[in-house]
């Protein structure tokens, strides 16, 4: 395209002006139209998760569903979910069709506008008939990149809404920030020390006066000692052992593990000295024996059994 505007500079210069005049608003006009059309694409790429998690809580859910006899409730609220994604991709399919015919029509003012110079300036400027035949071929040589930049961009767009929502996901941080200077946990059977824990979970708008789930706790579990937690739903069981398990950290208090503060520890190190069993286990979709070696696919069948009887 530079080259093709450096050699129509070099034929004449008068019509490469009005050409590069006449075409110079047609970038803006892509720019804006692009901009609007990434926001189109990203809307509908929410809209399309938010209708795929309808449908994904649906059918984990079913026999709830059916058991409340809250069939109609649940179908209404997808049907409507459904519509607002079909709203959302339409938006997005009518503003990438103006992208090819906006370039159409700035090349064809390119053109019209390149003529009719060319015809009021006349042979006695210089320019022939042959002249402004070949002038016009070189109009569209350089308006070729635009037309084809037209047609590829509504898909590119489409893909950069996909990719900017993968990479939000990747970005979504997993649990506490690690530690930059990580301390290693002592050999050995490992003790609990919990001093003065309060904790709450922070709402969407991380309002700091949340109503705390947990207040002052102390607890101090010996190595080797077995405790259970035994108390009435939202007591804060589940939150205890997060916190020992150091998915989540208090606001207030300490948490350590073999004396050594659960913030200095490393997520590896921790993960291979204490295991979290969640009483809703999750099966990925394979075969037992490989879910069971998933945190650790080098490990043997006989690895596997041994470590059954050290549980048994």
């Amino acid at each position: 395209m530079l080259v093709v505007a450096i050699v129509m500079v070099a034929f004449d210069w008068r019509l490469a002006v009005v050409a590069f005049l006449v075409s110079a608003p047609l970038v803006l006009v892509l720019r804006t139209v692009q901009r609007h059309l990434v926001a189109a694409h990203t809307k509908s790429r929410e809209k399309n998760a938010d209708l795929l998690a309808d449908v994904g809580e649906i059918f984990a859910g079913v026999e709830t569903i059916q058991a409340y006899g809250a069939v109609d409730t649940f179908l209404s609220r997808t049907l409507k979910s459904i519509g607002v994604r079909a709203k959302a991709n339409i938006r997005a399919g009518v503003i990438g069709a103006f992208l090819f015919p906006s370039g159409e029509v700035f090349a064809t003012l390119t053109v019209a506008s390149v003529i009719g110079t060319g015809i009021a300036l006349g042979p006695g400027s210089g320019i022939t008939a042959g002249a402004l035949v070949g002038f016009v071929f070189l109009t569209y040589r350089f308006l070729e990149p635009i037309a084809e930049f037209t047609e590829t961009i509504d898909q590119t767009q489409s893909a950069v809404a996909g990719l900017r929502r993968v990479i939000s996901v990747l970005d979504t941080p997993i649990g506490p920030e690690e530690s930059s200077r990580p301390l290693p946990l002592p050999t050995g059977s490992l003790g609990v020390d919990v001093r003065n824990v309060t904790f709450s979970y922070r709402s969407r708008g991380d309002d700091e006066n949340d109503e705390p789930v947990l207040t002052d706790i102390n607890l101090l579990i010996a190595p080797g000692e077995h405790v259970a937690f035994v108390g009435p739903s939202g007591s804060g069981k589940t939150t205890l052992a997060r916190l020992i398990s150091r998915l989540v950290d208090p606001q207030i208090g300490t948490v350590s593990v073999g004396g050594v503060d659960l913030r200095r520890v490393a997520n590896a190190d921790l993960r291979s000295r204490l295991v979290v069993v969640p009483q809703e286990p999750f099966l990925f979709a394979t075969t037992i024996g490989e879910n069971l070696v998933f945190a650790d696919p080098n490990a043997t069948r006989q690895d596997v059994v041994a470590t059954f009887e050290e549980l048994r």
